[in-house]
């Protein structure tokens, strides 16, 4: 054997349309039939079914579950480089992306829980079993109050798609303590905030808005 041999399949003289219908690869470029063969399967393999077993492993940085407390707390937590003062959000990115340095506790600060909408998207519900939306619904970007921070593709609490608009002022709905611990799972990587809702403040009329959705 060396790096680079060829080899073509050896076929079991009945096949079925699985990949046991390989018994090996041989030497050369010329496909083989063990014992007398008999032709491929009647008819098309059209599903086949198998075992599979995965298991994932996903550290979660102890940032993240700081953000996560602090959202129980109506918070919301930021990391700041201490070099270029560039800020990020999330829970899982503890390092800048600019300077490459890891950010601790020592980094982190309070962001602002209110903002204004730069960008929306409004999702139509696809009908499948399970699916609990009916109606369309607005997805958001907010840019955060005091800091260049903008939250992509955030919830929206009472706010109807057709009300939707850049420039609209919004304010974070956390999770009351007895909701954290429901709200605060898998697949939400803001901890205990549920959306964002209209505050009644003015519009902020601002053409550049629609270009801040990072």
């Amino acid at each position: 054997m060396s790096n680079g041999m060829r080899v073509a399949p050896r076929w079991r003289g009945t096949r079925i349309g699985h990949i046991t219908d390989i018994c090996c690869f041989v030497p050369g470029d010329v496909p083989m039939v063990e014992g007398h063969d008999l032709g491929p399967a009647t008819s098309p393999v059209e599903m086949m079914a198998y075992d599979a077993s995965i298991t994932y492993r996903n550290p979660v940085p102890a940032m993240a579950d700081r953000a996560r407390d602090a959202s129980r707390e109506g918070r919301l937590l930021g990391l700041q480089c201490p070099i270029c003062k560039r800020i990020t959000v999330g829970g899982d990115r503890p390092y800048c992306a600019v300077d490459g340095v890891e950010l601790g506790p020592d980094d982190e600060i309070d962001l602002a829980d209110r903002g204004t909408v730069s960008n929306f998207v409004v999702v139509t519900p696809v009908q499948f079993p399970g699916q609990a939306e009916t109606e369309p619904f607005g997805c958001v970007f907010v840019l955060l109050d005091d800091s260049n921070v903008v939250l992509a593709y955030q919830q929206t609490i009472e706010l109807p798609a057709a009300e939707l608009r850049v420039g609209m002022r919004v304010s974070a709905v956390w999770a009351s303590p007895g909701e954290a611990d429901a709200v605060s799972g898998i697949g939400r990587s803001m901890g205990a905030l549920l959306g964002w809702m209209p505050n009644g403040e003015p519009d902020i009329d601002d053409p550049d808005l629609v270009n801040r959705i990072y």
